[in-house]
């Protein structure tokens, strides 16, 4: 990250309060009154209104980011911030005027003043999040903000309706108002006016910000031109130019899959109550999403990035097969895959956030979130040309296209330029939606930990600029730890080294094809006789390491005894190095999973499959949340002068110290009952 010239205020509870209730309010008050428009229009017979009222609330964010952003840069961003909290209460004013008297051309203005100030507020805003808090703490403030203005999106939607429904009578007195549809209307305003005015005041909260550069020249007049020329400079920064092309990707897709929730609910008649709930599992599923990874640091969306998107593909997949299912099954169905799509959204979206407010120095903050916006709304009026085509197919098939739109971006966009970032490691390209889903199953049992893994660099190239690749050599203490090391480097796509006698049946053959699994046998069970089947097996692992792919090898060559490695006259570590001498190599040593099942502990040997069964019986009986989960530690370390001679015994003492530098046999053998 670029060092900052302004002096950081100290993070508080206060300052994120302020900040997301400004933010949040400023939502509401923008979406309730959209929305009332909307139903407004339907009720009235004018569609066009619709349309147009999208249109100009777009318009300003093409129009004036560039002003907006440098603006936020030369100013400071706190009177940017309360400057644009007045201009909201004054076009909300104008709005509650207009919606009250049905006067459509002062409603649209007003709508058009609401998209000049969100220009001109976001920068602000975003920008004084990192002058305000210390760079660990940007990533949670977002993801607070960001569930803070998600439930305010669901919120001002729900209650639009519900306000412009209001009538006089009971507890509610007209005030000397007419009745009808007229007091709806009033109240619609009134409420929209009194959300203004709390906005306002929390923006006199919001911490000071330090000075600006002062320095409005030269001043981009072109406004779109200006943006456009930002956008295509900030292509010398590889990171920042992908983190704005994926936040402007998510919008537009966002953009009209939330139309196409609509059409879906529409197509399978359930109404306009069924489909407001359907698109509020979706923000909801985004704000639980923000909350997640809200702990995890800026710089953690090249690791989440791409299996976020292909598991939010995954999910928009499985709503389009919602066209199979019928009855209240369908209902929970679109409950469970919307919200499960949107809490991936969340993981995709909020480490972009911070990272785009805190890669630019200080004085380009705002600049880059004007660009931000800018291309953003771009990317939005783009997709929404692409619906008009798009909505001629089923509903259901408009969610395979966001799907497939989802899966190519990450695959041929995304994951290509992550892994040419010089300082990106095994962390960041490590996770994968395969391993997602191992991770969640294991998590039902055991709490891992990993160390070691970020401070490893990725993309280590020889002589001749061929990515070098890895061998990674765990030590072996219980036969759950392959699928735990596994879920942990799933996104390498790492060949592992698997005993033929475990990986024999329908379920384990299934896993060793998707996993690319070489079979060995083990010598020590089977004698001699497996010399030559081993033999070959170590040739394969080689093939793999010479071919630029990783490779997984279990260096022991079978289960601990005692909770110690003991290598002995192993020769396979050896032979492989010796055959790729180019490999990297990086040590793996888990602990806490001596004494479990899966080990021999108990003076037994375990078989895999029988006793995951078993485990998943256990869940079952206990319950998936009252089972205690076993502490698991892996440790990753790499490590560059190994023998590479062909020398067994002194590359067998080094791992073996390595592996046993915390050994577990002291601890209980305690059997996972």
């Amino acid at each position: 990250m670029a060092e900052r010239k302004s002096m950081k205020l100290e993070g508080s509870a206060g300052a994120v309060v302020a900040m997301g209730g400004c933010f949040a309010l400023g939502t509401f008050a923008d979406n309730f009154y959209k929305q009332a428009v909307v139903l407004m229009a339907a009720h009235m017979g004018e569609p066009i209104i619709q349309s147009v009222a999208a249109v100009l609330f777009s318009l300003p964010y093409v129009l004036f980011s560039a002003w907006a952003g440098r603006a936020a840069d030369a100013l400071p961003k706190s009177r940017i911030v309360f400057a644009a909290k007045v201009m909201e209460f004054g076009s909300i004013a104008l709005g509650a005027i207009s919606l009250y008297w049905v006067f459509w051309p002062g409603v649209l203005a007003s709508i058009f003043l609401m998209g000049v100030q969100g220009t001109a507020f976001s920068p602000a805003l975003n920008g004084s999040i990192p002058e305000c808090f210390p760079a660990h703490q940007v990533p949670r403030v977002n993801s607070l903000i960001k569930l803070a203005s998600t439930c305010a999106v669901v919120a001002g939607i729900a209650c639009a309706g519900i306000a412009l429904a209001m009538r006089p009578g009971g507890l509610l007195p007209n005030f000397g108002l007419p009745g009808g549809e007229s007091f709806g209307r009033a109240a619609t305003g009134g409420f929209a006016l009194a959300i203004a005015v709390v906005g306002l005041c929390a923006a006199l909260f919001i911490p000071r910000s330090p000075k600006g550069t002062g320095r409005l020249k030269p001043f981009p007049w072109w406004g779109p031109v200006d943006s456009t020329k930002q956008l295509i400079a900030f292509r010398a920064d590889p990171q920042l130019f992908t983190c704005l092309m994926a936040e402007g990707f998510f919008y537009g897709v966002s953009s009209v899959a939330v139309i196409s929730v609509a059409n879906l609910s529409e197509a399978f008649d359930y109404g306009t109550t069924l489909a407001s709930l359907f698109a509020a599992a979706l923000m909801i599923g985004i704000g639980v999403g923000a909350v997640f990874v809200g702990r995890y640091p800026a710089e953690s969306w090249r690791r989440f990035l791409v299996p976020a998107s292909r598991l939010m593909g995954f999910f928009l997949l499985l709503t389009a097969a919602s066209t199979l299912m019928d009855g209240l099954f369908r209902i929970v169905w679109l409950f469970v895959v919307l919200s499960a799509s949107g809490f991936c959204g969340g993981i995709y979206l909020i480490p972009l956030t911070g990272f785009l407010q805190l890669r630019p120095k200080s004085e380009d903050v705002g600049k880059v979130l004007g660009v931000s916006n800018f291309f953003t709304f771009v990317a939005i009026a783009a997709w929404g040309a692409v619906f008009g085509l798009i909505s001629l197919l089923p509903p259901s098939v408009d969610f395979v296209v966001y799907a497939a739109s989802l899966w190519c971006f990450a695959q041929f966009y995304v994951r290509p330029r992550v892994r040419r970032f010089e300082d990106v490691s095994l962390a960041d390209l490590a996770p994968s939606p395969a391993g997602f889903l191992m991770k969640a199953l294991l998590s039902l049992r055991y709490r891992v930990r990993d160390k070691g893994l970020d401070a490893i660099p990725a993309n280590l190239r020889d002589a001749a600029g061929k990515r070098r690749p890895i061998l990674f050599l765990p030590n072996h203490p219980a036969l759950i730890d392959p699928p735990i090391v596994l879920s942990r480097l799933a996104g390498l796509r790492p060949r592992p080294l698997a005993d033929t006698a475990q990986m024999t049946g329908l379920l384990p053959g299934l896993a060793a094809k998707f996993f690319r699994v070489i079979t060995i046998p083990d010598v020590k069970a089977r004698g001699r006789n497996a010399c030559d089947d081993a033999r070959k097996g170590l040739e394969r692992v080689v093939e793999t390491l010479q071919a630029g792919d990783d490779a997984i090898l279990y260096p022991a060559g079978g289960l601990s005894r005692d909770g110690r490695e003991r290598l002995g006259a192993n020769s396979a570590a050896a032979r492989v190095l010796a055959g790729a001498p180019e490999a990297r190599v990086v040590l793996l040593r888990s602990e806490g999973l001596w004494g479990s099942s899966f080990s021999r502990a108990g003076g037994r040997n375990p078989n895999f499959f029988p006793e995951l069964l078993r485990g998943l019986g256990l869940i079952a009986c206990r319950g998936i949340f009252f089972l205690p989960r076993r502490p698991v530690n892996i440790e990753y370390m790499e490590i560059e002068d190994l023998p590479r001679n062909g020398d067994k015994a002194g590359l067998n003492r080094l791992l073996e110290a390595f592996y046993n530098e915390e050994t577990e046999k002291e601890k209980l053998p305690v059997q996972e009952h």
